[in-house]
C-alpha cells in the first residue's frame, strides 16, 4: 500500500515484509510498534470507508435502472480487520487469534451495511480479491476463514491476510447471493457466475406486511430438487425514499444524476480561506417556484422541501443530516417562470472538493440533484 511504501522509504524504518513472509523480529507489545501499527491500521481503516462510499454510490445508480442489476467488486483489500497485517508479528501463535489491537478496526458493521444496501436497490454483489494464494495452497481458506471466527489456526502470514480479506469479502457478498473469488486462477469463474446470473435467473414474489424501512427481514428459499443449490439473497429490506435520495446524493458526487426531476442550479457564492489548506465555502441552491408543489396556507402558499449534502472532501465522502424547510410565498406572489425559492449553505473542505446537492419536494416527491466544483487556490 502507499503507507507501506512510505514506510519503507522512512530513514531507519524496518523494511515491511512481503506477503507471506515473516514480519520484523519486534515485540509485539512495544508501544513504539503498537502506536505505528495503529497509525498504520487507521490509515487503512479510512481507505476501507471510501470504498464502502464508492460502493454504495455505485449501488445507489445502479438501483435506479430497470432489469437484473449485478456490480463485480475486485479490490486489493476490503478487509474485516483494516490494517491486520501490521499487528501480525514473526511469531503466529495457534493459540492466538486475531491480535486484540486489531479489534479496535473491526469493519463488520460497515461490511454489512453493504450488503443490506445492496439487497435495498436490488443489486446482487461479487467479490473479487485476485492476489489472494501465491505461495501457499488456496484450499486451506474456507468460506468461513477460523480464525477470524473463534478457532485458532497456525499458518503463514500470508494465510491470515487473505483470510482477512475473504472474510470480508463474504460479508459485503453472500447476503446478496454473490460469489467470492478468490486468486487470480479463479477470477474467471466468478466473472462467469456473475454472467449468467444476467441471463439465467428465476424472479420470484410473495406479500410482506409491516416491513419498515431500513428495517431488513430475513428469506429463506428452499427448492424441492434434491441436491439443488440456489443463491438468493438472504434479506429483504425497504428503503425509505430519504434513504434513497441521501445514496444518490453520494452517487452525484462521481456521475452527474441523470434522473433530476426538478430543474435546481447550485452556485458557489463565496469562499474564504479558514485554515491550512481549508476554505469555507457558502453556496446558494435556486429552485424553480413553478416546479414545486404549494400548498395553500395561512400566509399563502407552501412548499416543503428537504435538502441534502454530501461532500467528497480530499478524497473522502461526507454526508449531513438532511435539512428541512417551509418555503413560503405569499398570496400576491408572482407566479411566472421566473420565480424562484433558495437555499442557501455552508462547507469548510480542502480545494479542489466536490458539493453535490439533493433537494426533494416531500409533497410531490419529486427530487432534483446539483454539483459544484470548488476550484484550487488561486
Amino acid at each position: 500500500s502507499e503507507r507501506e511504501t512510505n514506510l519503507r522509504k522512512r530513514p531507519g524504518a524496518e523494511p515491511t515484509p512481503p506477503r507471506g513472509a515473516a514480519a520484523p523480529q519486534v515485540a509485539p507489545t512495544s508501544p513504539t510498534v503498537l502506536a505505528e501499527a495503529r497509525g498504520l491500521a487507521m490509515h487503512e481503516w479510512v481507505r476501507t470507508r471510501r470504498k464502502a462510499a464508492a460502493v454504495r454510490s455505485v449501488l445507489a445508480a445502479l438501483g435506479g435502472m430497470d432489469g437484473r442489476r449485478v456490480l463485480v467488486f475486485a479490490s486489493h483489500r476490503l478487509s474485516r480487520y483494516p490494517g491486520l497485517e501490521y499487528f501480525l508479528t514473526r511469531s503466529l501463535d495457534k493459540d492466538v487469534l486475531v491480535p486484540q489491537e486489531a479489534h479496535e478496526f473491526d469493519a463488520r458493521e460497515l461490511l454489512v451495511s453493504l450488503a443490506e444496501a445492496a439487497n435495498g436497490y436490488g443489486v446482487t454483489l461479487h467479490g473479487l480479491y485476485p492476489e489472494a494464494g501465491g505461495d501457499f495452497d488456496l484450499s486451506v481458506l474456507q468460506r468461513t476463514t477460523p480464525q477470524l471466527t473463534g478457532q485458532a489456526m497456525n499458518g503463514r502470514r500470508g494465510i491470515w491476510i487473505d483470510a482477512n480479506e475473504s472474510d470480508g469479502l463474504h460479508l459485503a457478498v453472500d447476503d446478496t447471493g454473490g460469489v467470492v473469488g478468490l486468486g487470480a486462477e479463479n477470477a474467471s469463474d466468478a466473472l462467469s457466475g456473475a454472467a449468467e446470473d444476467l441471463e439465467s435467473y428465476y424472479s420470484l414474489a410473495f406479500p410482506v406486511e409491516g416491513l419498515a424501512a431500513g428495517r431488513p427481514l430475513a428469506v429463506e428459499l428452499k427448492v424441492s430438487a434434491p441436491g439443488a443449490a440456489v443463491r438468493t439473497r438472504r434479506t429483504v429490506a425497504r428503503r425509505s425514499l430519504a434513504d434513497r435520495v441521501a445514496d444518490r446524493v453520494v452517487s452525484n458526487l462521481f456521475s452527474r444524476d441523470p434522473a433530476s426531476r426538478l430543474s435546481i442550479e447550485a452556485r458557489v457564492t463565496s469562499r474564504a480561506p479558514v485554515a491550512k489548506g481549508r476554505v469555507k465555502v457558502a453556496y446558494e441552491v435556486t429552485i424553480p417556484a413553478a416546479s414545486l408543489a404549494r400548498l395553500p396556507g395561512p400566509a399563502g402558499r407552501t412548499a416543503k422541501i428537504a435538502a441534502f449534502v454530501a461532500l467528497l472532501d480530499g478524497g473522502d465522502v461526507t454526508q449531513a443530516a438532511p435539512v428541512r424547510r417551509e418555503l413560503e410565498a405569499g398570496e400576491g406572489a408572482p407566479a411566472d417562470a421566473a420565480a424562484h425559492f433558495t437555499f442557501a449553505g455552508e462547507a469548510v473542505v480542502a480545494p479542489g472538493s466536490t458539493i453535490s446537492i439533493g433537494i426533494l419536494d416531500e409533497t410531490s416527491q419529486e427530487t432534483g440533484f446539483a454539483r459544484m466544483e470548488v476550484g484550487p487556490e488561486r
